[in-house]
């Protein structure tokens, strides 16, 4: 579903009538915007990890956490898995977060 405010993109404005029209005419994949979206999300999520990756035998590596002492390493098959495993890991985190932000009144 789309939400019914204005999408802005490029500098170009479209209505949500006109998003809807091209939806329900196929003129535009709805599953392929749903993609983009989830793709975009969580390149931003990935976005908030700092420390860096590398790659030994076969395997890759980062750590997870700020402080020297809390920080863990990581370790996946691929980039990839990593990959996955960080968004799953920091999307938790903010999740965690918004819900303490709810109840903390």
């Amino acid at each position: 579903m789309i939400c019914k405010k204005e999408v802005y993109k490029v500098g170009m404005r479209v209505s949500h009538e006109a998003l809807q029209y091209a939806i329900e005419n196929n003129i535009i994949n709805s599953d392929l915007i749903e993609q983009a979206y989830e793709m975009n999300k969580k390149n931003e999520i990935l976005a908030l990890h700092t420390n860096f990756f590398w790659e030994k035998d076969g395997k890759w590596y980062t750590h997870i956490g700020k402080e020297k002492k809390n920080r863990k390493q990581v370790r996946r098959n691929s980039r990839e898995k990593l990959d996955d495993f960080l968004y799953g890991y920091y999307k938790e985190k903010i999740e965690e977060q918004t819900m303490d932000d709810v109840f903390e009144t």
